[in-house]
């Protein structure tokens, strides 16, 4: 056989001898792999042949498996006219361009041609032209495939996890190893939004006492206020009615975020999954919401992917190491989602509470701003790494501030919390929390959506069911503590849910998922889509396939991912695509090479002979290394997923334990007793609650 017929498909593959211990001798004649094309015919090529021409040549991978690959993709592209003849091309330039260097750096240093070439060969780690002519040739062919291989309709092939056709676009075999569902699947991408508002003096580790200046309480409130549909005029009060004209959720995240790049995109996060690194309480209350409180999404199929294993677990307050399925239970960490009572945003929205009240000549706790109200219902509401949703709750500051803090109502009210010598009532202070249905909160547009049968579970101190908080789409809002980095609050809404994998309508004010059939029945109707289309990878401005459907009569653009229901230029849906497609074609990174050679064997028709034991001691190498690598990637993945909700759970538990309240009141919360009597005289006289052993006397 000649060298050069060979040359074409087949280089390297004589070093597979050297890794699997043989030499040329150990070979016996026979047939070591067959290609057969689409037309039918078939090479054939000798392990002597291939291996005896070229038992010396140079290769430039460095497993049985990249060598394999690249015998493969050689022979892919050996038929393929058009693309091999610009390949060349592009090798012969590459080796032309090394050419010149070499002459360039002869004429600089004063040595000859043929010395600066061999140093430059060496470099490249080859022996001569022809075979720095064949190196970049097949780094030419391994750039293309890998490139056409995440190109077009693979692309979203390799979002699905499916042909048009339906069939796998990873599948399973028995010589490579386990499949891959896909992206989507896999990935479990969420499309989010949100609105961060500051609060500049928060500490990461402290969740009990961080203060708030005047005016992030004043906006606090207010956009909290205007999330609802509230007018924050008469907030002074601490009244509500309906304003004027209800803001968006985008409006807001782009008026007030203190994330100003989502907050250009009107708080458009776009895509968050498995593997984007969110703040953690951020990302994990997301994932805890959607998998252990929302109902409509419990029963998905998926919800098991982003969930923790059988075999994940935790430590507990005592320092127990349990199941962190035992979090889920009533008591556990996990058991309840939290609550901010919208009583606790009209209290931060009122024009006292959020300064530095009354004006005294008298310091509360000789001055320590723990105890100024905008901070004690900031810690004991809002300063929780906790996943929570706002109810149309009051609490009891909220009769201090209607009063217009007269204090002979805050002393009964106060009574509630306190014995008369000023002793602490936890009993009181513990049933306050959740706080009480308020018709006139009640009655605001942003709880208008029925959430009950969503979040069953959210319920006042009276056990009564209520509505909780949703932006002007009937999204729910969900709050959370940033960390460090992310100073303040997130307010969240999931935009698209992989749970949910035909979105969601509004019937007779009710939230209500869609399934498959009310999908098929209205999709060309109605502005919803699967979650294919609204992961789309279109630009609604430029192309035909972009999903739409009719409304009176005209065609329009759904709600995807790219546009967010938002008008915006081509550049600017571009520029979302751009992001997601580089997303997508990153998914499967370490294992994509396994893929790619089983695609490479199935269109080439490549048989090896393993009844050739050398030829089968490589083989089964190649086998056994991407099945483990498989299984490795798809363990490791289980095993992040299960170390970052372990992280999250025991995070919160410390948290839960720093925020504990005690019998005696030495608890570092500070109790909302000490913002009810905050103006009253016995804070001026520093006597019963104020006084040494009291409820809201400073712990030293």
């Amino acid at each position: 056989m000649k060298k050069g017929k060979l040359l074409t498909i087949a280089t390297g593959l004589a070093a597979i001898a050297t890794l699997a211990g043989c030499n040329e001798t150990s070979y016996k004649e026979g047939v070591a792999i067959t290609f057969t094309n689409a037309d039918g015919t078939r090479t054939e090529y000798s392990a002597k042949d291939l291996f005896e021409d070229y038992q010396d040549s140079v290769s430039t991978a460095s497993t049985d498996f990249s060598k394999v690959k690249e015998i493969l993709i050689r022979k892919y592209y050996e038929g393929r006219s058009g693309d091999i003849e610009e390949l060349k091309k592009k090798a012969s330039t590459d080796v032309e361009a090394i050419k010149n260097q070499a002459q360039s750096n002869a004429n600089n240093n004063g040595t000859t041609y043929a010395a600066e070439l061999e140093t430059l060969l060496q470099g490249e780690d080859v022996k001569n032209v022809e075979e720095l002519y064949q190196k970049k040739l097949y780094a030419a062919e391994l750039e293309k495939f890998e490139k056409d291989y995440k190109a077009g309709d693979n692309l979203k092939y390799i979002r699905d996890g499916k042909r048009d056709d339906g069939s796998d676009f990873f599948p399973a075999d028995a010589n490579f190893g386990k499949g891959s569902a896909g992206y989507i699947e896999t990935r479990m991408p969420y499309n989010v939004s949100h609105i961060l508002l500051e609060a500049s003096g928060a500490n990461e580790s402290d969740a009990t006492s961080t203060p708030l200046s005047e005016t992030e309480a004043k906006t606090f409130g207010d956009v909290i206020l205007m999330m609802a549909g509230s007018d924050t005029e008469d907030s002074h009060y601490g009244h509500t009615s309906v304003g004027e004209k209800r803001l968006s959720f985008g409006t807001l995240a782009k008026t007030y975020s203190k994330d100003t790049g989502s907050g250009e995109s009107y708080g458009n996060l776009g895509v968050m999954d498995i593997d984007t690194s969110f703040v953690q309480g951020f990302q994990y209350g997301v994932y805890a919401y959607d998998t252990l409180f929302n109902q409509q999404n419990a029963s998905s199929s998926l919800a098991a992917n982003l969930k923790f294993s059988s075999e994940a677990t935790y430590r507990n307050a005592k320092g127990e190491e349990k199941p962190l399925s035992d979090a889920t239970s009533a008591s556990g960490v996990f058991g309840e989602i939290g609550q901010i009572p919208f009583g606790a945003a009209v209290a931060l929205a009122n024009d006292e509470v959020q300064k530095n009240f009354p004006s005294q000549t008298f310091k509360v706790n000789d001055g320590n701003t723990a105890y100024m109200p905008r901070n004690v219902i900031w810690n004991k509401y809002f300063n929780s790494h906790r996943i929570a949703v706002i109810t149309p709750n009051r609490i009891a500051y909220n009769d201090v501030v209607e009063s217009g803090f007269n204090t002979s109502v805050a002393e009964t009210i106060g009574a509630s919390y306190v014995e008369a010598s000023g002793a602490y009532k936890m009993s009181a202070e513990l049933a306050s929390w959740k706080g009480t249905v308020d018709a006139g909160y009640a009655a605001l547009p942003g709880f208008q959506y029925d959430t009950k049968g969503i979040l069953p579970n959210v319920k006042d101190a009276s056990g009564t069911a209520t509505n909780v908080l949703t932006n002007e789409k009937g999204q729910i809002i969900l709050a959370v503590r940033g960390d460090s980095g992310t100073k303040g609050i997130h307010f969240i809404v999931v935009d698209r849910s992989p749970l949910s994998e035909y979105g969601t309508r509004i019937e007779a004010n009710k939230i209500v998922s869609n399934d498959e059939a009310y999908y098929t029945a209205n999709k060309g109707t109605a502005d919803i889509t699967n979650l294919s289309e609204y992961f789309t990878f279109e630009n609604p401005s430029t192309s035909t396939s972009y999903p739409t459907y009719v409304k009176g009569g005209a065609e329009e653009n759904k709600t995807t991912l790219i546009s967010q229901g938002l008008v915006a230029d081509k550049t600017v849906y571009q520029k979302n695509i751009d992001k997601f497609k580089s997303t997508v074609s990153g998914f499967n990174s370490d294992i994509m090479e396994t893929y790619e050679v089983q695609k490479l064997v199935a269109d080439t028709g490549a048989e090896f002979n393993t009844a050739n034991a050398s030829v089968k001691k490589v083989v089964d190498n190649i086998y056994n290394y991407s099945q483990q690598k498989r299984r490795k990637a798809s363990e490791d993945a289980r095993k992040s997923l299960d170390d970052s909700w372990t992280k999250y759970a025991e995070f919160l538990v410390r948290e839960d334990e720093s925020r504990a309240l005690r019998v005696k009141g030495d608890q570092k919360l500070i109790t909302e007793a000490a913002a009810i009597l905050y103006n009253t005289e016995d804070a001026k006289n520093k006597v019963n609650a104020w006084g040494n052993g009291g409820a809201c006397y400073e712990k030293r």
